[in-house]
């Protein structure tokens, strides 16, 4: 089986995969209420060959580029009912094709987690991974190295002593560059040098003592200013003016801040900690709540659960969930373990816990009923997870391995 294309053509995301004579359609209505309309079937190559659509096409890949082709080009027509869709291309010299689809039916009490691949290229805590546009991804570590991995799970690159103290964190902003940061107190910024053969990404520049302590997250943004938090207890706001980075903003915390997280659609930065929680505006950076009985204890436990609320993983084994239409917290989980990370699984309308311990727990994410959990996933404390694609995630762990699993 090909690895998963995925489209995005508001409010549906189509997801092909294919096999040298078959090709595999699953539709997503993004706008359902609780995100559970998923639409699936598989077509032969000899029959989709037969269509005067497709006639010209000798592979499945070039039919599955063709189908994207007639997306972007809005030729196509959807017609969904309630356990059924069909979409029709229409071509050039209007010639159709029709391609029905039928409801998935979840039984998520029987999901399993199949082992893909094992990355072992660290040598210690793995700490944050992200991913590029691309589907490659970057892993930093507490070994200070940080990796580039491509969309086959091969290591691209590594960059030894990429920092003087464990790395905490990586945030993309493209495909060309990312930014770390570190127990070192800085904040490096990582550029792809394509005047080189390999197109290695290298050191583009370093802000100095960004902080007073430890820095645990950034979020690098689309505009090129960077928000970070530390254990010095405060939140900065960084801008980039022509070369230079400037601190233009410090937001002061009453105790370490853990983690940040930016809702751009909502004009949102909220940033979690030690001693509470607090909801800014971003445009002007003025405090709008304070949640000071919510807190978190590690960089990757602050999630978007949906377009109007936040997860945020805390201690003593709860995780809290907060409306953003009152700022207020709406459901408390006992998670039964510390939680590290939270991350939402769409293939399965769900969010997923990960931290103290080996295992996974899983939760509806409409109704935060538990589901199941997965045990012995790691060899050690699970540190984050986060989609790579419909139905893939990676976790990575304190046992120094990042892992790849497919949800069946």
């Amino acid at each position: 089986m090909e690895p998963i294309i995925e489209k995005v053509h508001p409010p549906y995301s189509f997801y092909f995969s294919s096999t040298p004579n078959s090709i595999n359609i699953k539709i997503k209505n993004s706008s359902s209420n609780d995100g559970t309309d998923m639409f699936e079937n598989s077509f032969s190559l000899k029959k989709l060959q037969k269509s005067k659509v497709f006639s010209n096409k000798k592979n499945t890949k070039d039919i599955i580029k063709g189908i994207i082709y007639f997306i972007e080009q809005n030729k196509i027509i959807y017609e969904q009912k309630d356990d059924t869709f069909k979409l029709v291309l229409t071509s050039y010299n209007k010639r159709q094709i029709e391609f029905p689809l039928k409801k998935i039916e979840k039984n998520l009490n029987e999901l399993n987690f199949i082992l893909v691949k094992t990355l072992e290229g660290h040598s210690h805590r793995v700490s944050c991974v992200s991913i590029f546009p691309s589907g490659n991804f970057v892993s930093v570590s507490c070994d200070k190295s940080i990796k580039i991995w491509n969309v086959n799970y091969d290591l691209m690159q590594s960059i030894e002593e990429a920092h003087d103290d464990y790395i905490n964190y990586v945030s993309i902003k493209d495909e060309n560059n990312f930014a770390t940061c570190a127990r070192d107190r800085n904040i490096k910024i990582w550029i792809k040098n394509e005047n080189e053969k390999e197109n290695k990404y290298v050191l583009n520049y370093t802000i100095k003592d960004a902080h007073e302590s430890w820095i645990f997250k950034i979020i690098y943004v689309s505009n090129n200013n960077i928000i970070s938090c530390s254990y010095d207890k405060t939140v900065k706001i960084w801008e980039k003016k022509n070369e230079d980075y400037t601190n233009i903003k410090v937001l002061n915390h009453s105790n370490i801040v853990y983690s940040i997280l930016l809702l751009k659609e909502k004009n949102i930065l909220i940033s979690s900690g030690e001693f509470g929680t607090k909801i800014y505006d971003s445009n002007n950076y003025e405090c709008i709540s304070e949640l000071n009985d919510v807190k978190c204890w590690n960089w990757n436990s602050l999630c978007k659960l949906d377009e109007n609320k936040i997860l945020i993983g805390g201690t003593h084994g709860i995780i809290k969930v907060i409306s953003l239409t009152d700022n207020k917290v709406v459901k408390e989980i006992n998670n039964g373990f510390n939680c590290w990370g939270v991350g939402i699984i769409d293939k399965i309308n769900s969010f997923i816990t990960v931290g103290e311990g080996k295992n996974i727990k899983i939760y509806k994410k409409s109704t935060y009923d538990f589901i199941k959990d997965a045990n012995d996933i790691h060899q050690d404390d699970i540190e984050g997870i986060i989609t790579l694609n419909y139905n893939t995630i990676l976790t990575y762990s304190w046992d120094k391995t990042i892992k790849i699993w497919r949800l069946e």
